[in-house]
């Protein structure tokens, strides 16, 4: 037992005290002897923190107290255990066989053995439990790329310390605080269930695809009849291994409800809002951000596409910042870390990742914040033009948008901008958005007279239409964008022409899709941001003193917007909302009409063209309530109040607001007359 006990191997972090006496001691009961030596060679054969702990150790690949702890079992290699007695020393050429990271090695673990580096390793046991799954500054258990931050310092220094544990590593293991949380989901009953699925991949997958249909179907289904959901039980209890599908589950069905014809419940503030909750309140009761999941990150993406939805912009960018970090913690961003993997698989990844960039960018144009993904962190290649699916094309046109819309945001918004904008700058932006618009394939191009006699006409399905328009809108918004916005102070007529006639193009183009496809709930809010962004650009060419030609456009185009508004408030709360913000900064209704130019002696004017007409807005008093200072909208350039503010107040140089006030006016020329126009025809439920 005594030679047993000198050969037993000791961590270096491990003290190991001598009997009194000595070993051979006549004092000292042999029988202590016997049973210190036996437990020193137990521990030999332990992981190295039962070792430590001097605890019985299970000898599994992860044993029961290092399971129990949640922490990764190290296990002794063998060429660092003692040497038996009797036996000979090998010779330098043996030893050479195991390299020089042994060496290192056992250098490096002398230093551990300084009193004072032992009593602070120690001293760990006063440590509480939930430090460890609580933070993450020394986090030693994450599987992070090796970078600069704490973690993989300590990580690279175990390596060097145990050269082989790299070579063992190990998956990380869960908590047991997190493994016995449980959270009770309340769910639709399994049709209303499926039927919401269905909406969610016909409209909002036209848009973002980047949830598979199959495979998450799939396992959404498996894991529902795993945990009892029926008709008869539609509460079901989430343990953490399935909250990231379940949470996931949630966001898609509250984006469906807000594609629903029907409205949503009286007790819902807005559509989905108490199915998102659920799944929010999930993932804060049985998640934790140490373990990165595809699905979590798909969660907190889809947050964000459904929180603007919902005009909560704010929260979305908070969301759509989640997404991004966590998908660059799980090396999204590299596509050389995952381009072994099954080709669906990776381009299942890569259609997540560009959607998170696209978001970002998204969500910067919407609140005029910058974005938050550097292009230098982009490792993932760009979709093949030539790729044989339409969806790849389609997510091309994606990472296009978002390119541009960087460069936009870095030429002309940023805070190293130049002001005021060198109108250069702007052809050539100009430029670039052409080339991006003429390289569009005959599936994602639109002409507006194409819309009734080529796709309605050849059948193609609605939502593949709607994907095809939305890229002409966010094209037209981006020239309009760049020549007019309210940081730009300086007016030039140059540029009136062009903008009168985007802007007007892009109404037209809203009247006639809302004419001829069944349904726009799927992309309202879309249209009527959109719209709400064509009324300024409209009022601000105005102001510029436009020919007789634009100005009738100007008049009939606004018109026609605001038609288009007011029909999509009977359906649309969101329309609601951007009627009365329209109304909030606007209240005199009234354009200068320049007298006639007539030969000869001047007629007595009518007393009809020497007034000025007050023509408020009229709207119904079932519009909701608004706070421009709260407000989001979407596919706004800038900050919105900055924006929609702007429209009753243009600074010194001819405002557009004295304009609208003062001189003689032809009620037949009003701008706020919406009577005036086309009908563009009503809306389907």
């Amino acid at each position: 037992m005594e030679q047993s006990s000198q050969r037993s191997p000791i961590h270096p972090l491990d003290v190991v005290h001598s009997p009194p006496g000595g070993p051979t001691d006549p004092h000292v009961d042999t029988g202590s002897r016997a049973a210190d030596g036996k437990r020193l060679k137990y521990i030999g054969r332990a992981c190295q923190d039962c070792q430590r702990r001097k605890v019985k150790c299970s000898g599994e690949k992860i044993c029961r107290n290092c399971r129990v702890r949640a922490l990764d079992c190290i296990y002794m290699p063998q060429g660092r255990r003692g040497r038996k007695q009797g036996t000979k020393r090998r010779s330098s050429n043996g030893s050479a066989g195991q390299g020089s990271n042994s060496a290192d090695a056992d250098r490096i673990t002398l230093l551990f053995r300084k009193p004072d580096l032992l009593s602070a390793a120690n001293s760990n046991h006063s440590s509480p439990d939930w430090d460890d799954d609580e933070t993450d500054a020394y986090d030693v258990q994450d599987r992070r790329p090796q970078s600069v931050s704490l973690s993989s310092q300590l990580l690279c220094l175990r390596e060097l310390v145990h050269p082989k544990a790299r070579e063992a590593t190990s998956p990380p293991s869960i908590r047991n605080s997190l493994q016995d949380r449980v959270f009770s989901v309340e769910l639709p009953r399994p049709s209303r269930l499926d039927y919401l699925l269905d909406i969610y991949f016909r409209d909002l997958d036209s848009f973002f695809p980047f949830i598979e249909r199959d495979g998450t179907q799939a396992k959404i289904h498996t894991t529902l009849h795993r945990l009892g959901h029926s008709d008869s039980q539609h509460i079901i209890d989430v343990k953490f291994e399935d909250c990231f599908i379940i949470a996931l589950l949630c966001n898609m069905l509250a984006v469906a409800e807000c594609f629903c014809v029907s409205g949503c419940p009286s007790h819902e503030i807005r559509r989905g809002w108490s199915l998102y909750l659920r799944g929010r309140k999930l993932m804060q009761q049985c998640s934790s951000l140490k373990h990165i999941d595809v699905y979590l990150i798909q969660y907190h993406a889809l947050s964000s596409e459904y929180l603007m939805q919902s005009e909560l912009l704010h929260d979305a960018s908070q969301a759509i910042s989640i997404a991004a970090q966590l998908a660059m913690r799980a090396r999204l961003n590299e596509e050389r870390v995952w381009d072994v993997l099954p080709e669906p698989e990776i381009c299942n990844r890569k259609r997540l990742w560009w959607t998170i960039y696209f978001l970002d960018r998204k969500i910067s144009q919407r609140t005029g914040i910058p974005y938050l993904i550097r292009d230098i962190e982009v490792a993932v290649s760009d979709f093949s033009q030539s790729s044989t699916t339409a969806t790849d094309r389609y997510m091309q046109v994606l990472v296009d948008l978002g390119k541009l819309w960087s460069l936009i945001w870095d030429t002309f918004f940023a805070a190293t901008a130049p002001r005021p904008i060198d109108w250069k700058e702007v052809e050539i932006m100009d430029t670039r958005i052409l080339v991006v618009q003429r390289d569009l394939s005959d599936e994602l191009a639109w002409e507006t007279e194409l819309l009734d006699r080529v796709y309605l006409a050849e059948r193609e399905p609605e939502p593949l239409i709607r994907r095809r328009f939305a890229i002409y809108i966010r094209l037209n918004l981006l020239r309009l964008t760049i020549r007019q916005n309210p940081i730009q102070k300086r007016k030039d007529t140059r540029c009136n022409s062009l903008c009168i006639s985007l802007a007007a193009e892009t109404v037209d183009a809203i009247a006639a899709f809302t004419d001829s496809c069944p349904s726009i709930i799927p992309c309202g809010f879309f249209f009527s941001t959109a719209l709400l962004e064509c009324i300024y650009h409209l009022i601000l060419a105005m102001g510029a003193t436009p020919t007789h030609e634009q100005r009738e456009v100007s008049i009939r185009s606004f018109q026609l917007a605001y038609q288009l508004l007011e029909q999509f408030s009977k359906s649309l709360d969101t329309a609601k909302r951007a009627l009365r913000a329209l109304n909030s900064v606007v209240s005199i209704a009234s354009v200068p009409h320049p007298p006639p130019t007539i030969d000869g002696p001047n007629p007595d004017p009518e007393p009809e063209q020497n007034r000025t007409m007050d023509l408020a807005f009229q709207t119904t008093p079932a519009i909701d309530f608004f706070d421009p200072m709260s407000w989001h909208i979407d596919d706004i350039p800038l900050d919105v109040v900055a924006l929609v503010s702007s429209m009753g107040n243009q600074g010194p140089d001819g405002a557009v607001a004295n304009g609208l006030s003062h001189g003689s006016l032809d009620s037949e020329s009003s701008i706020w007359n919406t009577d005036y126009g086309i009908d563009p025809g009503t809306i389907h439920p």
